[in-house]
């Protein structure tokens, strides 16, 4: 998503660019173990100081693959949210014994459905 808003914002003339509050160049710069996040994507980021374990981050960008700290970042925001959502799905387990299961369908080798809805 970073590299579609960077080449968007790198192909737009000087003009365009200083016009469009929206899109500001991200970047990331990382010294004595703080991160700090420039700039925002579709005006829905927001600059940030947090102190970051270099050896976690390094070991992070390691495992990952992704060698830009803000794409590191992301990617580690982006998974926390989504096994907390997992987690609580989880707790809702049996929540609603009664709930009648959704009619299924798929579809067959020969291009009819499986199954009925009612």
């Amino acid at each position: 998503m970073v590299n579609e808003v960077l080449n968007g914002w790198l192909k737009q003339s000087s003009r365009t660019r200083q016009k469009d509050a929206d899109v500001v160049r991200p970047h990331c710069h990382v010294s004595n173990g703080k991160c700090i996040l420039y700039g925002r994507l579709g005006g829905g980021g927001k600059r940030t100081t947090i102190t970051v374990d270099e050896k976690l981050l390094a070991e992070a960008k390691e495992f990952s693959g992704v060698e830009n700290t803000s794409d590191v970042i992301r990617r580690a925001l982006t998974l926390l949210v989504q096994h907390e959502a997992a987690q609580r799905l989880i707790m809702l387990g049996g929540s609603a014994p009664d709930l009648e299961a959704p009619p299924r369908r798929r579809w067959n080798p020969d291009g009819t459905w499986e199954g009925n809805p009612k």
